[in-house]
């Protein structure tokens, strides 16, 4: 995702940072949302006035899980806490350029692999 956003700033487009930025953001939940609707998802998402929004809310197993989208390889996530402290999920998922984990609650997806997260958690709930 940064390369095509690189390369639309190389071509002489008039895209600051911040836009080139939003559009990444953009492009990179779009994807991961594209991934999960082909799965057969319902997708869902959480806004908590204007200071916070879950890209895609999702129940497994009767637990309501948020799925956050992150296009770097900070998963630090002002929404993602603020809905943690809010709702108290059995446990999130963070798609983003990270490696798969499972730190705090917090399970990594790498964005390559967003469309193993149905399977993750099928294996995870047995």
């Amino acid at each position: 995702m940064k390369y095509v956003v690189r390369l639309y700033i190389i071509r002489g487009n008039n895209v600051d940072k911040s836009q080139a930025r939003l559009f990444s953001g953009m492009l990179t939940e779009n994807y991961v949302a594209c991934m999960l609707k082909s799965e057969t998802y319902s997708l869902h998402y959480w806004k908590f006035r204007k200071d916070a929004e879950i890209d895609v809310i999702r129940s497994i197993d009767g637990y309501v899980i948020p799925i956050e989208v992150k296009v770097s390889m900070n998963k630090k996530s002002k929404s993602l806490r603020t809905y943690v402290e809010k709702y108290t999920p059995e446990y999130s998922i963070c798609v983003s350029m990270r490696n798969f984990g499972f730190v705090n609650k917090i399970k990594s997806v790498p964005l390559y692999s967003a469309y193993l997260i149905k399977e993750i958690d099928r294996v995870n709930s047995v």
